[in-house]
């Protein structure tokens, strides 16, 4: 679960991400992780809330990836005043005991938050 998005430069709370700067996800038993099969499907991605056109945010733009927290860089090419979703998409579950999922699980916030 996406409790919230935390914009690092503003303090604000799922309001706004700026683009090329950090900002926190809160989540619940969220950690990204995959097997070898599903590296490409796996990760944080923002989805533009209009076109549905999803970006990847690289994982060395991840600094932080925990079950309660990932800490990422948006990248610096969203579009500033467009509202996005994040998404983590992970095989990872609180409820397997350290073991991964068969699939891809996919987490989408409930709401959007503005690129700045």
């Amino acid at each position: 679960m996406i409790a919230e998005i935390v914009n690092h430069v503003t303090g604000e709370i799922d309001l706004t991400i700026n683009a090329g700067a950090i900002f926190y996800v809160r989540v619940t038993g969220l950690k990204i992780e995959s097997d070898d099969l599903h590296t490409d499907q796996a990760g944080l991605f923002l989805k533009d809330a209009t076109t549905g056109v999803r970006t990847k945010i690289d994982a060395v733009n991840i600094d932080l990836n925990m079950p309660h927290e990932i800490r990422a860089i948006a990248p610096a090419t969203i579009t500033a005043g467009q509202q996005y979703y994040v998404v983590v998409c992970t095989q990872s579950s609180a409820k397997s005991n350290g073991h991964l999922l068969k699939d891809i699980r996919e987490m989408k916030s409930d709401f959007s938050v503005i690129a700045q």
